[in-house]
């Protein structure tokens, strides 16, 4: 909802500033001054005062507090490439882990398979340089080993391995692994290094998700806001590189001097 902060007294010596509703947010946003935006499934309206949507949240949305989808998928449908070749015969091509199917099945041909017994990697290219933190990686069903002691490296060309960010443990137990590569970059590769079991240096990715935080949210799963003066906090720690909005303050500004009388005015 809209509101005004400009109503401010001391109370037992204690500055208050109060924020008196003026009107509801236009569709599309949320919050105490209509800062926050809402990404619900088929453009549905979020709620106005808590952003959660009434029903699933958009294509590349998830996550949020209590259902506001403020976690973007930012490599869904981008530009994904491969040096390594693909499986013979098969159409598993390096798109297939960008579009948006999880499904983890080898069979239902939307994975991406490099050609076997060769070095492999797979690239996204994201279109412009990001903070990149959360990734997901949707590996095959089967054959975990594959991904075994991979690497993911972060760079803003194609010309060089970039920054290393992570690398997958020697021993891979689970297909869906959530992991953290903290870093700027336009690239994001993987790379098998051919030091699995029998040197296996194959690559079986069947979705890869890179998240990050709409404007003015924080945290591993985007479900905490800041309040910064005109600009977006750090999407991790939330600390915000300037002034606070009027009525909050701390580093994060998540410390409020503001009492938000509830109804209309």
């Amino acid at each position: 909802m809209a509101a005004s902060c400009g109503l401010c007294c001391a109370l037992l010596g204690v500055a208050c500033c109060f924020c008196l509703v003026l009107s509801t947010c236009p569709p599309g946003q949320f919050g105490d001054s209509c800062s926050y935006s809402c990404h619900c499934e088929g453009g549905a309206v979020c709620n106005s005062t808590t952003g959660e949507c009434p029903g699933a949240c958009a294509l590349q949305w998830r996550d949020g507090r209590n259902g506001t989808c403020q976690r973007e998928n930012v490599a869904l449908h981008k530009t994904a490439t491969s040096t390594s070749g693909t499986l013979d015969g098969y159409n598993l091509t390096p798109d297939k882990a960008v579009d948006g199917n999880r499904t983890q099945v080898m069979e239902s041909g939307s994975c991406f398979h490099s050609a076997a017994n060769s070095p492999s990697m797979w690239r996204v290219d994201l279109g412009r340089q990001y903070r990149v933190h959360h990734v997901t990686v949707y590996h095959r069903n089967v054959l975990l080993h594959r991904i075994a002691n991979c690497s993911i490296h972060l760079s803003n060309d194609t010309s060089s391995n970039g920054t290393l960010c992570y690398t997958f443990p020697a021993t891979v137990n689970n297909s869906v692994i959530d992991l953290v590569c903290d870093g700027r970059g336009r690239y994001l590769t993987i790379r098998n290094p051919g030091r699995a079991a029998d040197h296996d240096d194959t690559l079986n990715i069947c979705e890869v998700e890179i998240y990050l935080c709409s404007h003015g949210t924080y945290g591993n799963f985007c479900n905490n806001f800041c309040n910064c003066l005109n600009i977006s906090c750090d999407p991790v720690n939330g600390m915000c590189p300037g002034d606070c909005r009027p009525g909050w303050q701390g580093q994060r500004c998540d410390t409020g001097e503001e009492v938000l009388l509830s109804g209309a005015v």
